[in-house]
């Protein structure tokens, strides 16, 4: 029994992984963001169905040891068991917050830490890309003048 929720688990992760990689291929070919993020959900509750999957199969050995009396085998995959449920947690957490925005994810203690380093006056429209580079290609005289002053210099 616990092999078999074990080939579960190894077929959800694999799948997990191709539909990673799907989402970002067709992110990267210039397809929907709609699809990528689609993809990339589904694959987060596969990962979430794999550690189930695990923990059901390494909680049916525990099982299987406390039907036999076996008490040594049993503190030790009691621990396994309990590695697997957390990794599990981990899991089904990172699934239910896939389709959240980043801005939904942060808690209040983090937003207000954000929000309180963000310039006064924020949330405003940032100066277009030319405005902001054009400082940039104005030439400065005082810079080619430390230049010159440098050792070694000609």
């Amino acid at each position: 029994m616990a092999m078999a929720f074990a080939v579960v688990a190894a077929v959800a992760v694999v799948i997990n992984a191709v539909l990673t990689g799907m989402g970002f291929v067709v992110l990267g070919d210039l397809g929907s963001l709609d699809t990528t993020k689609n993809l990339l959900i589904s694959a987060a509750w596969l990962g979430a169905v794999a550690g189930i999957a695990a923990l059901v199969g390494v909680a049916s050995v525990v099982w299987t040891l406390v039907l036999r009396r076996t008490w040594v085998e049993l503190v030790e995959v009691a621990v396994a068991t309990v590695a697997t449920l957390l990794i599990a947690i981990g899991l089904l957490i990172a699934a239910v917050v896939a389709p959240m925005p980043l801005a939904a994810r942060l808690s209040n203690s983090t937003s207000s830490i954000v929000l309180d380093r963000l310039p006064s006056g924020w949330p405003h429209h940032p100066p277009s890309c030319s405005q902001q580079l054009e400082p940039a290609f104005k030439t400065d005289r005082s810079m080619t003048r430390d230049w010159e002053s440098l050792p070694g210099s000609s």
